[in-house]
């Protein structure tokens, strides 16, 4: 089951980070208008400038963290260019063999193009040979159909934002056994097989060894009831740039790869009681033919490297989790621009934020509420009931 979800709709609707900046411009706009200045909004409104700026860079880290909820993320660049951004989403089901292992290799740094909108390609292996024991190497690596192809002649070149591998286990509960785990490897022969031949990669058997996987740096085992995840972590600069679309066969950036595996598992004949999910989130370039058709936007200008980098370091603490991730709340709280006002400016300029929202057509209706809910809840949550000095200052 694939599922595309692309954000830059025919009606150009802007992202909450330029309805946040709009907002800001009315709000600066009215405040030097008035002929007493108070410069504790003006101020107040700087702060709040300044976290807009800083918005991207965080945008980029959740992308990076949460791939399932980043849809539509792009990543920052000194030189940006225009371009559209998606997200892909595939299931499968998987059962391992009747002696309960099943090994699976990833790379996620790929996209095919095809007419008939079927996986020719994939850089997805599976190995649940009859034969695979867990402790010796099987060359039984097999190219699996895993969803990232899309349709012909519209987009020219591609470059993957952000991505996640999630393995769940869906059987009954009375007879859940084993664990399932997951390493992040540097391989570059995990690059493109072909799904129609399903010609097995040889380069990979030594992957039917679970060992190779637990010696890691970064790896992780939980209990099949926990299932396991993991995330797309750029390796250097060259994953920052874009792999051109359309050639024969199509090409993958290797050297990023998974390894996943369930050992001594559940297997029932004829029923699969592991889910695989797959979340790739892409940026391309639109070709020609079909600018007047699909809107493109502006990636976010970053000025420094180091920023991206360091959200990638950061990144990293998540690489490898269960399958429920990280609480998302931590992110989220530092990704609003509306939370860090209450250290600046106290109960007062959210209510104001959120009147200016509401004079903007089309942004009135979400933002304004979103806002007086924050300031109902940092008034409720703050120890200090203090207000903004009312102090005015000629000019």
């Amino acid at each position: 089951m694939q599922t595309t979800k692309e954000t830059t709709s025919p009606s150009g609707q802007m992202d909450e980070n330029h309805k946040s900046f709009l907002a800001w411009l009315v709000g600066f706009n009215n405040a030097l208008k008035r002929e007493n200045l108070d410069m504790n909004e003006i101020q107040t409104l700087m702060a709040i400038y300044d976290n807009i700026r800083k918005q991207e860079k965080r945008l980029y880290y959740k992308s990076l963290v949460l791939p399932e909820e980043a849809i539509g993320c792009k990543i920052p660049s000194p030189f940006p260019s225009p371009s559209v951004s998606f997200q892909l989403h595939q299931s499968l089901l998987l059962s391992p063999n009747s002696a309960g292992y099943l090994v699976g290799v990833f790379n996620p740094y790929f996209l095919q193009q095809t007419t008939s909108g079927v996986d020719t390609y994939s850089t997805l292996y599976i190995n649940n040979n009859p034969a695979l024991t867990g402790f010796a190497s099987s060359n039984f690596f097999v190219p699996t159909a895993s969803g990232q192809v899309i349709p012909a002649g519209i987009y020219q070149e591609y470059r993957v934002v952000s991505a996640a591998l999630k393995l769940s286990y869906i059987g009954r509960l009375d007879i859940v056994q084993g664990t399932v785990g997951i390493a992040q490897v540097n391989d570059p022969n995990i690059g493109i097989g072909d799904v129609t031949t399903a010609a097995v990669n040889a380069n990979l058997q030594k992957y039917g060894d679970i060992n190779l996987a637990q010696r890691e740096q970064f790896r992780k085992e939980f209990y099949t009831l926990d299932g396991v995840r993991g995330i797309f972590i750029p390796q250097d600069t060259t994953f920052d740039q874009y792999i051109p679309l359309g050639m024969v066969p199509p090409q993958a950036r290797t050297g990023f790869g998974l390894v996943f595996y369930i050992q001594d598992g559940v297997y029932a004949a004829g029923t699969s009681n592991y889910k695989l999910e797959l979340f790739i989130n892409y940026e391309v370039q639109v070709d020609a033919s079909f600018l007047q058709y699909i809107p493109r936007t502006m990636p976010e200008t970053e000025e420094e490297e180091s920023a991206r980098n360091q959200a990638k370091f950061l990144a990293r603490k998540y690489l490898l989790t269960s399958a429920s991730g990280p609480d998302s709340s931590v992110l989220n709280n530092s990704n609003s621009i509306f939370e860090s006002t209450k250290s600046w400016a106290g109960q007062n300029f959210l209510p104001s934020l959120a009147r200016l929202s509401s004079m903007i057509p089309g942004i009135g209706k979400i933002e304004a509420p979103l806002i007086m809910e924050q300031a109902n809840r940092t008034k409720e949550e703050s120890p200090f009931n203090f207000n903004i000095s009312k102090e005015k200052t000629n000019i």
